[in-house]
């Protein structure tokens, strides 16, 4: 049985990329995503009115979400270290693209929830207390003073 169909080697899916995981800035104008387009994936910018797109991280581990602060000034990323599926969090500075860990330890996986409406916390879950159960723990972005406000043993 004969197709008129065309057929598309393996190359042409197993070099598909992709983009995922916007985010909108407070003034509606850019949106931050991630991309694999260099082969690792990163976080990026879009900016709406001008549709470019720059590059805002380069860093050897893949970054898996990119989130703006409700103020713009910062991002929130998380990054699996070699791969391992234990997100740590990162905050990094929209001005000077600077990137500070804000969690301690890659032996635990923290889930990024959300920034506090001023933009100066951001609150996440970590199993590093036990790694069988998930508190909610709130990290300052100044001090990274850490707190636990939700422990949960069930």
């Amino acid at each position: 049985m004969s197709s008129n169909r065309p057929r598309y080697g393996f190359d042409r899916y197993s070099s598909v990329r992709i983009a995922y995981g916007p985010s909108f800035a407070p003034d509606g104008q850019h949106v931050s995503f991630i991309s694999d387009i260099t082969g690792v994936p990163q976080a990026w910018i879009l900016d709406l009115a001008t549709s470019r797109i720059d590059q805002l991280t380069l860093f050897n581990e893949r970054v898996s979400s990119a989130v703006f602060s409700p103020t713009g000034v910062n991002l929130a990323l998380s990054m699996d270290p070699g791969g391992s599926e234990r997100h740590q969090i990162w905050t990094l500075d929209m001005e000077s693209l600077a990137a500070k860990k804000l969690t301690v330890g890659d032996d635990w996986i923290r889930v990024f929830g959300s920034f506090s409406p001023s933009g100066e916390s951001l609150c996440y879950a970590s199993n590093e207390r036990d790694e069988k159960f998930f508190d909610i723990y709130t990290s300052a972005l100044a001090s990274g003073e850490k707190n636990l406000v939700y422990q949960n043993d069930a």
